[in-house]
């Protein structure tokens, strides 16, 4: 991605090339699968190939659905392997994650949980969209918040918006008390905010 200078034609844009890791469904078992792929295999193909192929890799976002069986064991292997790439790693839940095992295996390191995050010129929001057992997301108030406070703070910035569980944007839905994945396209929640 190359952020766009239109607005400060003496700015330089730069790039940041962003491995985004999602559903990786990984077991405590090294040998779990799931719809009869050995998941932890399938990462490893996953991160080789990207490593190979693009590099450099200058972070990588995991965005959801990392440990199918929510075990720290499997937070705890995922870790392990990131950790070896040394590239920083930014991390959101999804709706078969354990948040509290994943933030306290991730709580140091090169893993973090931290939601708004500046990269080079890039200003990253990653947003929670997990509801608790259910398999749809939602954005509620205070996730809202977050994401107009950090797009204020830095107006001229690129900012990539990321949530896991299929909620994208645009194409958010009104719901009461925020907003959730399908339905009409919402343009005040545009990535590019610049009119």
């Amino acid at each position: 991605m190359v952020p766009s200078s239109a607005s400060n034609p003496e700015r330089k844009p730069e790039v940041l090339r962003i491995l985004q890791l999602t559903d990786t469904h990984l077991y405590a078992d090294p040998s779990g699968r799931l719809l009869g792929q050995n998941t932890r295999q399938t990462l490893d193909l996953v991160l080789d190939l990207a490593y190979h192929t693009f590099p450099p890799i200058d972070l990588i976002l995991l965005t959801g659905d990392l440990v199918h069986d929510e075990s720290s064991e499997g937070y705890r292997y995922l870790k392990q392997r990131l950790t070896a790439l040394d590239t920083g790693c930014y991390c959101l839940p999804g709706n078969h994650d354990n948040a509290s095992a994943m933030a306290t295996t991730f709580d140091s390191g090169s893993i973090n949980m931290d939601t708004a995050v500046r990269e080079s010129a890039w200003n990253l929001v990653l947003l929670d969209s997990t509801i608790p057992g259910e398999d749809g997301g939602h954005l509620d108030k205070a996730q809202l918040r977050q994401l107009q406070d950090s797009l204020a703070a830095r107006p001229d910035d690129p900012a990539p918006l990321r949530a896991p569980g299929g909620v994208g944007i645009p194409g958010l839905r009104r719901h009461p008390g925020g907003y959730d994945h399908g339905g009409r396209e919402d343009p005040s929640l545009r990535g590019d905010r610049r009119e």
